[in-house]
C-alpha cells in the first residue's frame, strides 16, 4: 500500500510539472484570457480530470505559474537578505543591484517577461479574488520585510509602517512597469531598462526615504548605485 501511495505521488509531481510547463508556455504567448484549460491538458497531455485534481481553476493554475517565476526572481535577486545590509549607502546599494538583477534576469527570459507583463496589463484586475491576493501578499511580504530593516538602519521613513511603505513601493511599480513596456514597445527591453532605471530607483527613494532627507533636498545617487550605462541620464523622450 505504501508502495503504490508513493507511485501516486510521483505521478501527481509528474502530472503537476506537466501542466505547470505547458501553461507557462502558453500564458506567455496568448496571455491568462487568451489561454484555455483545454489548451493546457493538450499540450500538457494530461486529463481534465488530472488538471482539476491538482488545480482549483485556471486563475489557481496562474497564480501557481507566476509564483514560480517569482521565486526564480527573487532568488536571483534578493538572496541573503540582511547580511549585505548595515548601513543606510550599503542599503540603497543592496536594493539598486537587486532591481538591476531582477530586471536583467527578465531581459534573459523572454517569457518571464511577457508573463509578468500580462499579469501587471490584466490579471491586477482580479483584485482581491484569491489566487490574485495570495500572489500579492508574497510580493508585499518581501516588500515589508526590506522596508523594516530599512527602518532599523535609519534610511527608510518610520512614520509609515513596513505594510504602508510596501503598498507605495508596489503602487509605484505598477505605474512605471506601465512606463517600461510602452518603452519597450518601441525601443526594445534593453533600452526601456536604461531609461527606466534611474527614474524609478529615484522614485522608490523619494517614497521611502526619511523626512530629513528630503528637506535637505538630497536627490537620488544613481552615479554611486547603478551600473555606468544605467546611470547616464536618459534622453528627454522617456518623459
Amino acid at each position: 500500500m505504501q508502495g503504490r501511495k508513493h507511485n501516486g505521488q510521483g505521478e501527481d509531481s509528474g502530472t503537476r510539472q506537466a501542466i505547470l510547463a505547458a501553461a507557462r508556455t502558453l500564458f506567455a504567448e496568448l496571455g491568462f484570457d487568451g489561454t484555455s484549460t483545454q489548451a493546457i491538458v493538450e499540450l500538457s497531455q494530461t486529463s481534465k480530470g488530472s488538471f482539476y485534481h491538482l488545480f482549483a481553476s485556471k486563475e489557481d493554475l496562474y497564480a501557481a505559474v507566476l509564483e514560480g517565476m517569482m521565486e526564480q526572481i527573487w532568488d536571483a535577486s534578493f538572496a541573503t537578505l540582511s547580511d549585505e545590509m548595515i548601513d543606510s549607502d550599503s542599503f540603497w546599494m543592496y536594493i539598486a543591484r537587486a532591481w538591476q538583477r531582477s530586471v536583467g534576469y527578465m531581459l534573459e527570459h523572454p517569457d518571464e517577461m511577457r508573463l509578468w507583463r500580462g499579469f501587471q496589463e490584466t490579471w491586477r484586475a482580479i483584485g482581491d479574488a484569491g489566487p490574485a491576493r495570495r500572489l500579492r501578499a508574497k510580493n508585499l511580504q518581501m516588500g515589508e520585510r526590506l522596508a523594516a530593516l530599512g527602518q532599523q538602519l535609519g534610511c527608510v521613513r518610520c512614520d509609515l509602517s513596513p505594510a504602508q511603505c510596501a503598498e507605495l513601493v508596489e503602487a509605484t511599480d505598477m505605474v512605471t512597469d506601465g512606463w517600461f513596456f510602452v518603452i519597450a514597445d518601441k525601443h526594445g527591453g534593453r533600452e526601456a531598462f536604461r531609461r527606466q532605471a534611474p527614474l524609478s530607483l529615484e522614485l522608490i527613494w523619494r517614497i521611502l526615504a526619511p523626512i530629513e532627507q528630503l528637506s535637505a533636498g538630497e536627490g537620488f545617487p544613481a552615479a554611486r548605485y547603478l551600473s555606468a550605462d544605467l546611470a547616464a541620464p536618459a534622453s528627454e523622450e522617456r518623459y
